[in-house]
């Protein structure tokens, strides 16, 4: 007898931008933590005989403690790195019974490149650092 065996195929992306917004904590009626935020992303387009500058914008989500944890650096204009995967959703609108549909990306992992909350923690540590070097013993 044959097993039958399940290969996926691959969904797999890897992308760089800016936050537009902070982002959003929400939880499921299970209590899971949802994190939802915009990123821009710039991609570079031939115009003519020169490059320009073009914006995407990518709904994404974070599921988990990632989530919580992250909430609080996730803020407007941080740029960040993510890995994760696209996922299709379409729904019935409730109001008006219209057929809706969108696209996310479902992030595994992201690496913040630049924050002010990351500086405002670092200017606080030195701080308290200063501090420690003013006592006389």
């Amino acid at each position: 007898m044959m097993r039958r065996v399940l290969v996926f195929d691959i969904n797999s992306l890897s992308m760089s931008g800016r936050l537009t917004r902070d982002c959003e904590l929400n939880y499921t009626s299970n209590s899971l933590p949802i994190l939802k935020f915009t990123l821009a992303n710039n991609r570079g387009v031939r115009r003519r005989s020169s490059w320009e500058s073009q914006a995407q914008f990518f709904d994404c989500v974070i599921f988990g403690s990632k989530a919580e944890s992250l909430a609080v650096l996730l803020k407007r204009g941080v740029q960040v790195v993510l890995s994760g995967s696209l996922a299709y959703e379409n729904w019935r609108d409730k109001r008006t019974g219209e057929g809706k549909s969108k696209y996310s990306i479902l992030v595994n992992d992201i690496q913040i490149l630049n924050s002010s909350v990351k500086k405002q923690e670092t200017n606080d540590s030195q701080s308290q650092d200063e501090f420690y070097e003013d006592i006389p013993f």
